[in-house]
């Protein structure tokens, strides 16, 4: 890569983060994942990440976790311009496909920072879609979904617009070319096919001073625009001794790890009385309990884990080196745990069907 700074990105939570740098290693960019403290982020957990292992001017593309999903709205803003004071050539910000979090206040945060913002809310490999303002998964209305009862981060109105103060919605690349040249500050756009999201990101790609929000089929996107420094190379299947640790509560997930129990695969979960209200005392046992048993059986070679706020507790601080993707959402990369350096696979809860992690991981079963 040279002497070239790396391209930043930020994301509002683990395998968003994850997931987004995959799909730009699988566009040819080497990525490095870390937190966002280790850039000086504010937070009542802040703290320093050890990056020592990685040159980051080594890498194409640097996306920092701002692990702010379910932040106060204000922690989360403050979170977010921490990065843009220190890096404003930020050009994009992934948020949650489903609407969950705290990013109107983090598109906010950045109109405040003097960015103009196009929003794509709209990951169409995945079924999400934005159609007259309104975000649909499978065609349903997202509040109207399973996301709409998730018990951290519910989603209560599936049209990003009447959630953010000044935005204007627009229904093509046409509208928000004509909303941004008369001055619109927060542009968000309908995108219902690939080929919609790709002329936005093309759009957000020729203009620096626009920061892209949106899932990381966007981010990718952009990314694609904007030219890889070398062939892409395809990750290396995942083989070896698996352990598996979820604390997400999505149906989907549900029927993914029974399946994968079915072939024998060790599955690490809450116990099913546990209280949503101890989420964070939940998600320290889980990750308490993955450390203990990579300790007791060195023979482990992958962790696999589901859900962003699971893969935050069990990695820590640790950065990751992403190789790329396994599936739409599925990130694989490495990271150093328990003082050994282990193939990391990361999901997000509500992605894909029943079978999805037996496929992605069949050489390992």
């Amino acid at each position: 890569m040279g002497s070239r700074a790396p391209l930043v990105v930020t994301a509002d939570d683990t395998t968003g983060a994850l997931e987004t740098a995959a799909a730009c290693a699988d566009a040819g960019w080497s990525a490095v994942v870390s937190t966002a403290t280790a850039d000086g982020a504010t937070g009542p957990t802040a703290h320093p990440v050890d990056l020592h292992l990685f040159d980051l001017h080594l890498f194409d593309l640097h996306l920092f976790d701002l692990r702010s999903r379910h932040l106060p709205t204000d922690e989360a803003a403050a979170r977010l311009r921490a990065i843009v004071e220190r890096h404003p050539g930020l050009r994009a910000h992934k948020i949650d496909s489903t609407l969950r979090g705290g990013w109107p206040a983090e598109v906010s945060a950045l109109a405040h920072a003097g960015r103009r913002v196009l929003m794509v809310p709209a990951f169409p490999a995945a079924g999400r879609t934005c159609v007259d303002g309104t975000v649909l998964v499978h065609g349903v209305p997202v509040h109207q979904t399973a996301f709409g009862r998730d018990p951290r981060s519910p989603v209560t109105d599936a049209r990003p617009a009447a959630r953010i103060a000044g935005a204007s919605n627009v229904r093509d690349l046409a509208a928000a070319r004509a909303a941004l040249a008369a001055g619109a500050r927060i542009v968000i756009a309908d995108a219902q096919t690939d080929e919609d999201v790709a002329a936005l990101a093309a759009h957000a790609a020729a203009h620096p001073d626009l920061v892209l929000v949106g899932p990381a089929a966007v981010v990718t996107a952009l990314v694609r625009c904007l030219g890889p420094d070398r062939p892409p190379t395809a990750p290396v299947p995942v083989t070896g001794r698996l352990l598996v640790a979820s604390a997400s509560r999505h149906p989907v997930a549900d029927e993914q790890l029974a399946e994968l129990e079915a072939y024998g695969v060790e599955v690490l979960r809450p116990p099913a009385d546990a209280r949503i209200e101890d989420a964070e005392l939940v998600l320290a046992e889980l990750a308490r309990a993955t450390h203990e048993r990579l300790d007791a059986d060195v023979t482990i070679a992958t962790v696999v884990v589901v859900g962003g706020d699971t893969t935050a507790a069990v990695i820590g601080d640790a950065a990751v080196e992403v190789e790329g993707t396994l599936g739409v959402g599925i990130a694989v990369g490495s990271v150093e745990l328990r003082g050994r350096r282990l193939r990391l696979v990361t999901k997000p809860g509500g992605f894909g069907a029943a079978g999805t992690l037996v496929d992605v991981l069949q050489d390992a079963l």
